[in-house]
């Protein structure tokens, strides 16, 4: 009965994540992605639930052919739902696409654990059943286990090569996605259930550490969009004020801090609506997102207010914030040649090399940058003959 109380209580709340990211997904693409993950999860749950019941009422009529009948049924079961959680989860890959680059290889350990599970009545090799139908490991029952560890370590290596590529600090957010960090999270924590299931046969771990990764993903999500501007889906202000302090407390090589914002943003929302003004936003957020990425300063990109945007920085590498900067303007130049309106679309930077001696907090750091953004916009004015 605790069994039964306790999937459901897991499906319960499942149910309710299922629910809140449904409600998002047209907000946020990133909900609509993890839905489905969390819909694939939940389907397991379910199925998990019923195989459950369905064993121990088997089990309670003392019908040999049903138990080992259903038994198969769940252990074979356990091996669709692992292995096409899995690939769901790591690659996010069509089947195609995973025969092309040789991927399924990783499913071959499935294989024999399924053989051993569909034969099982016959040469109780996995497991079997005493005369009181209490359940009893097979000689052959390690194979399960040799299998989750080998998921595990391959689930390990590509969730820590998807956090490298992420970055610890997070610093060039926006530039990569979380996605990979989300989905081995998930896998991870079903490999798990799986393995103390099998290390601990009926157990039922496999509900509660599936339930405990969607959980993860749900708060691991929700606490992504609290530091993420909705609109360009780039770091928020709050976010990006939190690691100019990080950066000062703790300054690794020299701090540099450009503030950029869009000329004559004014002119583009009277011209063409304010429709349009947000696509050049998200233009320039793009274009900041591309510059940032792959780069070994690791820029922090985000955006501070209305079209005002800001770029942190460490790096003791000679020409990088002006290498970076040529690379935006030309990012964004690229991106206005593919638009249909908006294409006049500029920005002006100014950047602030960090001095612990006369910036002490933030907003000091945030002012010498802005301050050097103001001459740069000046320039820019005097040369279109703008006096507004």
């Amino acid at each position: 009965m605790s069994v039964i109380i306790e999937t459901y209580a897991c499906c319960l709340l499942v149910t309710l994540i299922l629910l809140s990211f449904w409600i998002e997904r047209d907000r946020d693409v990133q909900f609509y992605v993890l839905f489905r993950l969390i819909l694939w999860g939940s389907v397991y749950l379910v199925i998990s639930f019923f195989t459950e019941i369905l064993i121990s009422f088997a089990e309670r009529s003392y019908d040999n052919f049903s138990v080992y009948l259903y038994s198969s049924i769940y252990y074979v079961l356990i091996q669709v739902i692992l292995y096409g959680g899995f690939s769901a989860c790591i690659y996010q890959e069509s089947i195609r696409e995973m025969l092309l680059h040789k991927r399924f290889l990783v499913f071959l350990p499935a294989i024999p654990a399924t053989i051993l599970a569909l034969t099982v009545r016959n040469n109780h090799l996995l497991f079997y059943y005493r005369i009181d139908y209490r359940f009893v490991p097979g000689r052959l029952y390690w194979v399960l286990l040799l299998e989750i560890l080998f998921l595990g370590i391959f689930g390990y290596i590509r969730i820590s090569r998807a956090t490298k590529a992420l970055s610890v600090n997070s610093d060039d957010w926006g530039s990569r996605s979380k996605f990979p960090h989300f989905f081995s999270l998930y896998s991870i924590s079903l490999c798990i259930g799986v393995f103390l299931h099998y290390l601990i046969p009926r157990s039922y771990f496999i509900p509660v550490m599936s339930t405990f990764g969607i959980v993860m993903i749900y708060t691991s999500a929700t606490a992504n969009t609290v530091s993420v501007d909705p609109l360009t889906g780039i770091n928020n202000r709050q976010n990006l004020m939190r690691h100019i302090k990080s950066y000062m407390e703790n300054p690794k090589d020299q701090v540099f801090l450009a503030m950029l914002d869009l000329n004559d943003f004014k002119h583009i929302n009277d011209h063409y609506g304010h429709v349009v003004g947000d696509e050049v936003l998200c233009r320039v957020a793009d274009s900041l997102k591309k510059a940032a990425e792959g780069r070994k300063s690791h820029p922090y990109v985000a955006r501070f207010g209305g079209d005002e945007f800001m770029i942190l920085l460490h790096t003791n590498i000679p020409g990088e914030t002006g290498a970076m900067e040529v690379i935006l303007q030309q990012e964004l130049s690229e991106r206005n040649e593919r638009a249909s309106q908006g294409k006049e679309a500029s920005i002006s930077i100014g950047w602030a090399q960090l001095d612990p001696e006369t910036m002490k907090t933030p907003q000091q750091f945030i002012a010498a940058a802005d301050a050097a953004l103001y001459k740069n916009k000046s320039v820019w004015k005097k040369a279109h003959h703008i006096t507004r």
